[in-house]
């Protein structure tokens, strides 16, 4: 058993306001798709007054009707200026206008107090202003032992010429499709493992259902080590799900091969998938 929650467990910062009607924060897209943003402070060293063991983030509000709205998202560390990245190619993009529908992760990363923390973003929408992004941070002053928490988070499929992940091609009628590489080969060991689901630049998205498989070995001797995961999309180009969107303990070898395969209720579609290894 990886990670026990403690009684504790307490939200340390958060960047948005109860009150606000559309929470979190956000920043225009570049004028120029698929080309970054200047950071974003989330919050500043001095407001972080204490560690953090889980970062939880939910980007929302990205979708358009019949538009690519590739998006993702860079969590950065450091002084203003100084920024290193923390959490690369978070995927964001074609998720409704509420926070509920948007693309949540929940991080078992540690991190210190006193940190700054920040983010900048890519799309192929320039200039977009309506997205938005929430954070909290999610720590406790007793039991840390409890807590497993990595250090490190290693993104996997991220494509910044496009904002989007790997495109992987479902079956139809509910049949899996083919096994897609999302990596070749780790690079570390891991022991948590998040999914991150995109539109694929589709612009006539079908009101659908989808459940995929992440797996790991050589092509053609693929397992499944996750499975029965789904979401929905709809014909207004949005993404719901990942169910259940949670980080995953697993115990993953540096040198793994990852795949994954999926399927869909109806028409074959494709969806771009990025992953996220935690250690």
């Amino acid at each position: 058993m990886l990670y026990t929650p403690p009684n504790e467990f307490a939200v340390k910062f958060a960047n948005w306001d109860a009150a606000a009607v559309s929470p979190g924060d956000t920043v225009a897209t570049h004028a120029t798709p698929h080309t970054l943003s200047a950071w974003t402070e989330f919050t500043n060293g001095a407001s972080l007054s204490e560690d953090i063991y889980q970062l939880v983030v939910v980007i929302y509000a990205t979708a358009a009707s019949a538009i690519n709205s590739n998006l993702i998202v860079d969590i950065g560390i450091g002084a203003a200026a100084s920024e290193v990245v923390l959490i690369d190619g978070l995927a964001g993009g074609y998720r409704r206008d509420h926070p509920d529908q948007g693309a949540t992760y929940r991080i078992p990363i540690f991190i210190a107090k006193g940190t700054r923390l920040s983010f900048r973003v890519q799309s192929a929408l320039a200039s977009n202003s309506d997205w938005r992004i929430m954070a909290w941070g999610l720590g406790t002053q007793s039991r840390q032992t409890s807590v497993w928490h990595g250090g490190l988070v290693t993104s996997y499929g991220v494509n910044r010429s496009t904002s989007q992940g790997v495109s992987v091609t479902t079956g139809a009628s509910d049949v899996l499709g083919s096994w897609t590489e999302i990596v070749a080969s780790t690079t570390y060991r891991h022991s948590a493992m998040l999914i991150g689901v995109g539109g694929n630049a589709d612009t006539t998205l079908s009101n659908v259902g989808a459940r995929f498989q992440l797996g790991v070995g050589a092509g053609g001797s693929e397992v499944a080590i996750v499975d029965k995961l789904s979401f929905r999309t709809n014909s207004v180009e949005s993404v719901h799900g990942i169910h259940p969107m949670s980080d995953f303990s697993l115990d993953i070898p540096a040198g793994t091969r990852l795949a994954i395969r999926s399927a869909s209720s109806g028409t074959a579609a494709s969806h771009d998938y990025i992953l996220y290894g935690v250690s």
